[in-house]
């Protein structure tokens, strides 16, 4: 008989929202230990890795279940092979939580009755640990190494909104121990799982087969804000003095520590936030009203929803955004108030502050989806971007008054981009999935 371990530490690159099934702080409140610490469930990770597998492979290393029947009495069941262990954090002090607001909103930008919602989430940067265990009776690990070279890969996604840029990880450290019982029982009695330091463990060597894409597109843009950008958080600051009041509401904002050499201290720098949901909210708008103009409203939002989802018939979404990050943003504070129109005077209660952001570089945004995706859904996409390029979508809010407009500086499809970066050459590109006219990179 062999034991196999497998030991996994990662580093969360997008914020996790991984419900406890209670609503106290929000409608989605974070799952949390007897300590207060979040943490990964093991039977969502046991989830995510089942689905890594066939059928015919899933049942045999997952187990299975075979509900007796009248056709079948003499059912069968069988138990996992593999034992998971919840994800725990490296350094619980160090994790933070914040809370995220969302709201539907229809075809004209409206918010939709009965829509609004909340839920909490934890911030990206921190680091997390898990293991899992894996015996059989003969030596073959080949489970065992499909996860971790999906670790590897960035193939695992945990939580919600995951079509949304929400719970993506970066391997850090992957490690293995293997036993064969009866020749190492004295060793195996001895290795202690949770001691990432034990000496049986040993660095992993990526020995499955490469990672496939599975027959989807990439398409990797890099933005520059063009204008400030408004996705609403509401704020709860109290005012220093009269002369300095404080924003009713502000851009969502990652806080993160970094170390700076020249005055070798840590620093709290500010980067600027665009969630996999609003992309998502303001490309699908766009693409629906382009095949609407071509094929009418009714096939349009069919077709739209075979590709985003829906919940009405449910359906996952086949194309998958990331979230983006701005470097170099800078915050502006700015107090305005409304305008009667009769008396020409300011509109009573209608004073507000906000604090935006302009100026941001190096924003990464992530779209995929299936390659057999209908040609006219991929013309579609490529005039929204090419729309985005050139400052016909924005997104967020206040776009009628200049918020929300970026410029595309890098468009990237493999290892290919299109020749220029004008409208018609990101529309081109785009349409033929990074084929034709293009420059290697």
């Amino acid at each position: 008989m062999y034991k196999y371990y497998a030991y996994v530490k990662f580093e969360l690159e997008s914020p996790l929202a991984i419900g406890s099934g209670k609503a106290g702080e929000t409608d989605k409140d974070i799952i949390r230990n007897s300590k207060g610490e979040p943490f990964i469930p093991a039977s969502s990770l046991a989830g995510v890795y089942k689905t890594l597998f066939d059928e015919e492979k899933a049942r045999k290393y997952f187990g299975f279940v075979d509900k007796a029947t009248m056709k079948n009495p003499n059912a069968k069941a069988k138990e996992s092979d593999i034992i998971v262990y919840d994800a725990r954090l490296c350094e619980p002090e160090k994790a933070k939580t914040e809370i995220r607001n969302g709201v539907g909103l229809d075809r004209f930008k409206t918010a939709i009755k009965g829509a609004k919602y909340d839920f909490e989430i934890l911030e990206p940067g921190v680091e997390m640990w898990t293991c899992l265990e894996y015996t059989s009776n003969v030596d073959e690990s080949e489970c065992i190494n499909r996860i971790l070279a999906a670790w590897d890969a960035g193939e695992i996604r945990i939580g919600g909104k995951t079509m949304r840029g929400l719970g993506q990880f970066r391997a850090i450290e992957k490690k293995q121990a293997v036993f064969r019982i009866p020749e190492d029982t004295k060793a195996w009695l001895s290795f202690d799982v949770y001691d990432n330091d034990d000496t049986n463990w040993k660095p992993w060597e990526c020995k499955a087969t490469e990672y496939q894409d599975n027959g989807r597109v990439t398409i990797r843009l890099t933005l520059k804000q063009e204008g400030p950008i408004t996705i609403r958080v509401y704020s709860t600051e109290v005012a220093e003095d009269i002369d300095h009041p404080a924003p009713d509401y502000s851009q969502i904002i990652h806080l993160m520590e970094e170390y700076n050499q020249e005055t070798k201290t840590f620093e709290k720098k500010e980067y600027v936030v665009i969630p996999g949901t609003s992309w998502a909210g303001a490309i699908r708008h766009s693409m629906t009203e382009y095949l609407a103009r071509r094929e009418g409203r009714e096939p349009a939002e069919t077709e739209i929803k075979s590709l985003f989802g829906q919940i009405e018939n449910p359906s996952r979404s086949l194309i998958v955004f990331s979230e983006t990050t701005f470097k170099n943003s800078k915050p502006k504070k700015a107090s305005r108030n409304a305008i009667s129109r009769f008396s020409c005077g300011a509109a009573d209660s209608a004073l507000y502050t906000e604090r935006m952001y302009y100026g941001g570089t190096d924003g990464q945004l992530t779209i995929s989806l299936p390659e057999n995706t209908p040609q006219n859904l991929w013309d579609a996409l490529a005039s929204t971007l090419a729309d985005l390029h050139e400052g016909f979508l924005a997104v967020g809010g206040e776009t009628s008054v200049g918020h929300g407009l970026f410029s595309i500086q890098n468009c990237q499809i493999g290892q290919n981009r299109p020749e220029e970066l004008n409208g018609e050459k990101v529309y081109q590109f785009i349409k033929r999935k990074g084929a034709g006219q293009h420059d290697e990179v």
